[in-house]
């Protein structure tokens, strides 16, 4: 298990720094402003996100996730969020609530998800990413993934598409991304 207290993550496009307490307003800014988002809404409330906060310190003491902020690499404003979740797996991880600030560059996306999965099959050594659902109406979520060419889509519903990730996947892809500058510096 990779102990992230306190670790900033350093990309050749982004910076991802763990969240505080403090970025409560932050968290609640980008999430309640961000267009097209398909997150679940949250309060927007300073109180709730706070104790929200009290409860992610828990698993994040505990190694089960991590909750950063993205800042494109020089840059001082924070553009986006993002969790890595259910570390505490043997094989498996997660990451969840991806979400920019409109203004991104969309680069950042790529950096982020493809970074996520360098720190879950490469620095914790995970076999599998997932499942994660994405909504329906998120088409562009969704193509982005498959345009990747790393996700896979292994059922749909009515509400969702449903997506993994597997260590075999991501290592056949990973030098094509690596050749364009995304992913955890060497």
């Amino acid at each position: 298990m990779t102990d992230f207290n306190k670790s900033i993550v350093c990309t050749e496009y982004g910076v991802y720094e763990p969240i505080t307490k403090d970025d409560a307003q932050l968290i609640i800014d980008i999430r309640r402003s961000a267009e097209n988002s398909v997150l679940h809404e949250i309060s927007s409330s300073l109180a709730a996100q706070q104790s929200y906060f009290d409860r992610y310190k828990r698993r994040f003491d505990e190694n089960k996730e991590i909750y950063f902020k993205i800042f494109q690499k020089g840059g001082a404003k924070c553009l986006g969020l993002v969790r890595l979740t259910e570390l505490d797996g043997d094989r498996r991880f997660n990451f969840q609530s991806l979400i920019f600030r409109k203004d991104s560059p969309p680069f950042l996306a790529i950096d982020t998800i493809f970074t996520m999965y360098e720190l879950g099959f490469v620095k914790m050594s995970k076999d599998i990413c997932g499942p994660w659902l994405v909504p329906r109406s998120g088409t562009q979520v969704r193509k982005l993934h498959l345009k990747m060419g790393i996700a896979t889509e292994v059922m749909a519903n009515e509400n969702y598409y449903f997506f993994i990730v597997t260590k075999d996947i991501f290592v056949q892809r990973r030098e094509f991304f690596k050749n364009l500058g995304f992913g955890l510096q060497k």
